[in-house]
């Protein structure tokens, strides 16, 4: 196993006790759109969740797979289609998905505890979603981030 392997293997189990970043997400779980412009909020926060860290880009055929950690913690994750740059980039606190975020349509998805809690459709804040769209959206923050760590061991081994 590679040390990139070890380490993002590592930061999906991790179970640490809350860093400071994962004491201010929490205390931002739900934003108020009444009271915050909710979207800049939420986009601010994915920018401290990645500041700093280190990236790893693997490129596997038309797809580029990227992992970006600090500390050897995984905080971010993304595939795409290297030409045309449409994929998917998933942000973790604490080995925890709390973000997902679509650039190709610019929709952005916010969960706590791996429950969706409120998504961005061009800025537009959301909180109400069908039990289909929910499912299909917790499953997809539950399974991406290992499916994108094993894409990047596996073209690694290439």
């Amino acid at each position: 196993m590679s040390i990139l392997s070890a380490v993002l293997a590592s930061s999906l189990l991790l179970a640490a006790t809350p860093s400071p970043l994962a004491q201010r997400m929490d205390a931002h779980a739900v934003c108020n759109p009444a009271t915050t412009n909710c979207f800049e909020q939420r986009v601010d926060q994915l920018i401290e969740i990645v500041a700093g860290c280190v990236e790893t880009r693997k490129v596997d055929g038309p797809m580029t797979y990227t992992a970006c950690t600090q500390n050897g913690e995984l905080v971010s994750a993304a595939e795409f289609l290297t030409e045309e740059g449409d994929g998917v980039t998933y942000w973790l606190v604490a080995g925890e998905v709390v973000a997902i975020r679509f650039p190709h349509n610019e929709t952005l998805l916010w969960f706590k505890n791996g429950r969706l809690v409120e998504a961005y459709e061009d800025g537009v804040f959301l909180d109400q979603f069908s039990e289909l769209d929910t499912a299909y959206l917790e499953v997809m923050a539950e399974d991406g981030v290992a499916a994108i760590v094993q894409m990047m061991v596996e073209a690694g081994d290439q």
